[in-house]
């Protein structure tokens, strides 16, 4: 039974990953497989995911520090959205919402991570369509669901924006992982 659930779970997530729609941008957004490494079947996946949330933080973290995927090729030229976790959630996050989530950056070439929320301390909150992140993020976390895990490639072209990220790598591929806390429509 639990291999009938997770084949089907798979099936519909692969079919999901296929189905991206046109969102009226100029840059090249790809939901297509990308050959990234596989790490463990979706029912292993979930059931690690289920167990983390079991156990959040006093600073609103949940689990171990996420690690991102980085394949031994060179990066790609559009943005790469990739759902690890899909959650099957609502409310889905859309521009003008308030989205919660923990997150680990890593420039692709050197795969060295240059920022995390568990060094921060705590998840980082924001409003998506404001430009309170960087134009990938702004593209790449619509239709967020909480417990969503999603990885972004991000091109250098699309690192840009951002008035609440800091100092981020300039001219590199960026790679964020990000798992989706929480996602609340704002006034």
């Amino acid at each position: 039974m639990i291999k009938k659930a997770a084949i089907g779970i798979a099936m519909f997530a692969l079919i999901g990953v296929g189905c991206g729609g046109d969102s009226g941008s100029s840059s090249k957004i790809s939901y297509e497989p990308w050959d990234l490494p596989k790490v463990g079947s979706v029912a292993d996946r979930q059931e690690r995911r289920a167990r983390d949330f079991l156990e959040p933080t006093k600073n609103g973290l949940i689990g171990s520090e996420l690690k991102p995927i980085i394949p031994d090729r060179p990066p790609p030229e559009f943005l790469y959205v990739l759902d690890l976790i899909d959650s099957f959630s609502m409310p889905v996050a859309d521009n003008r919402d308030r989205v919660t989530v923990q997150y680990v950056g890593a420039v692709y070439d050197s795969k060295e991570k240059f920022a995390s929320s568990w060094d921060e301390g705590k998840p980082f909150t924001f409003i998506l369509g404001r430009g309170e992140v960087i134009e990938g993020w702004e593209e790449g976390l619509q239709r967020l669901e909480i417990g969503d895990r999603r990885e972004l490639v991000v091109p250098p072209d699309l690192v840009t924006g951002g008035t609440r990220m800091g100092n981020l790598p300039q001219g590199e591929t960026l790679v964020f992982i990000l798992e989706a806390l929480d996602v609340k429509e704002f006034p």
